[in-house]
């Protein structure tokens, strides 16, 4: 067994020690590198609060083992401040009021970015379908989606 892994985190290499196997994703980002924008919602993979983009897919980072990074990319909303891709969408969140309490958006954001990466335009079932993981406890999902549709289309 591997003492150490090596994963991009946001463009840097990042080495990572394996002294805790049961560390996850989610806390390693958030405890140890102190990057908070990825928030800690249910734990259980359930709410989408925690995604970020692991090889380009957006996924729950409270799931994923830090043993399981190993030559992976991992980018965070932290490091997609300077996309442009992802600048339009944030703009469109604030645009459409997006937000409200804040707490999910991060996940979201992540979620509607892998969703511009690797899908052309949806029509509003499917991006209701593909944000279904997302939970929102302030019941914006109808904003989030008309934010993205403008961004999408």
């Amino acid at each position: 067994m591997k003492e150490k892994i090596d994963f991009l985190l946001n463009g840097q290499i990042t080495e990572v020690s394996l002294q805790d196997e049961s560390l996850t994703l989610l806390s390693l980002l958030r405890d140890e590198l102190k990057l908070k924008a990825t928030k800690y919602g249910c734990g259980l993979g359930q709410c989408g609060a925690c995604k970020v983009l692991v090889d380009g897919k957006a996924m729950n980072s409270c799931q994923i083992p830090i043993w399981d990074l190993d030559k992976k990319s991992v980018v965070t909303i932290e490091g997609l401040q300077e996309d442009k891709i992802y600048l339009n969408l944030k703009n469109s969140f604030s645009n459409a009021n997006a937000a409200q309490c804040g707490f999910c958006i991060s996940g979201m954001l992540v979620t509607c970015y892998s969703l511009l990466k690797t899908q052309s335009s949806q029509n509003i079932e499917e991006l209701s379908e593909e944000l279904k993981e997302n939970l929102c406890r302030c019941g914006v999902h109808h904003k989030i989606i008309n934010a993205l549709i403008k961004v999408s289309t």
